[in-house]
């Protein structure tokens, strides 16, 4: 099947299995921002497929229809894709049992009280955001154990696993998609929400480090501005200010809070000058 493709490195296993199993890649659309796409350009690179950072336009778009693209295949792609006629089958992977949770970062609220909305849907691209009838869904279950960071490798594997079963027979999904009917829409998180303050109560830190993983929590470390990711939240009684560092190294920060302390790699501190 000739496919083009639209998205980042989010489900980047999805585009691998393309190229695995013979799919023709027409061309790859990627957001412009690097870090969310160097290993999908990498991939495209080594297997010569063309890289395209642009927003494609319906006329841009018309003309890969009839240069013979069958599918559009979106997989999170930070654009509306504008197709301009029903013959064009347009799917796109969303990381929720819509039609809740529309919208274009869902994960935090996955691990915050919406668990039973984790899964993956495969749904028809249309004007509306995370809108079009729905092709093909499952659910995910999320553990207490579960952050950011484990939640997207599930559903990155749930979502390789409903491509290849909607592909075996495209058609039969397309004949058979549902309607959505009412949704609901999840904003983008407000800042405060992915603040941390060290004289917060240990249960609200663990909370949203692990809501928020890698996407970065804004902070302070001895009065500096920073946003920091991926950091280790460790029990443990001590009569330490809070706020302060513990512990530093050439690899790693400790910062007191209630009845423990964070680690964090350097690696994962971003000063904010």
């Amino acid at each position: 099947m000739k496919i083009l493709y639209l998205g980042n490195d989010e489900y980047r296993n999805c585009l691998r299995y393309l190229i695995d199993n013979g799919h023709e890649i027409a061309a790859v659309y990627v957001n412009e921002v690097n870090s969310c796409s160097e290993f999908t350009m990498t991939l495209c690179a080594e297997h010569g497929i063309t890289v395209l950072r642009h927003k494609p336009s319906k006329e841009e778009l018309w003309i890969h229809y009839e240069d013979g693209v069958e599918l559009f295949l979106s997989a999170d792609y930070q654009y509306t894709i504008p197709l301009v006629s029903t013959q064009m089958l347009g799917v796109n992977i969303h990381p929720t049992l819509l039609p809740v949770g529309r919208g274009p970062t869902p994960l935090p609220f996955l691990l915050e009280a919406h668990d039973n909305f984790a899964g993956i849907t495969l749904h028809r691209i249309s004007p509306e955001l995370d809108s079009g009838d729905i092709f093909l869904q499952q659910k995910l279950n999320v553990t207490q154990n579960d952050s950011l960071n484990s939640l997207k490798v599930k559903l990155c594997i749930l979502a390789q696993d409903l491509l290849e079963q909607f592909l075996k027979n495209p058609q039969q999904y397309v004949d058979t998609a549902k309607p959505q009917g009412k949704g609901i829409y999840w904003s983008e998180p407000e800042a405060s929400e992915r603040t941390l303050n060290w004289s917060e109560q240990l249960s609200t830190i663990k909370t949203k480090l692990r809501r928020f993983g890698h996407f970065g929590i804004y902070t302070t470390i001895e009065e500096q501005p920073a946003i920091i990711n991926c950091a280790e939240l460790i029990e443990y009684k001590h009569n330490k200010p809070l706020g302060v560092v513990l512990y530093e190294d050439a690899f790693i920060v400790a910062v007191s809070v209630s009845t423990g302390f964070v680690v964090i790699l350097k690696e994962n501190i971003c000063y904010m000058y």
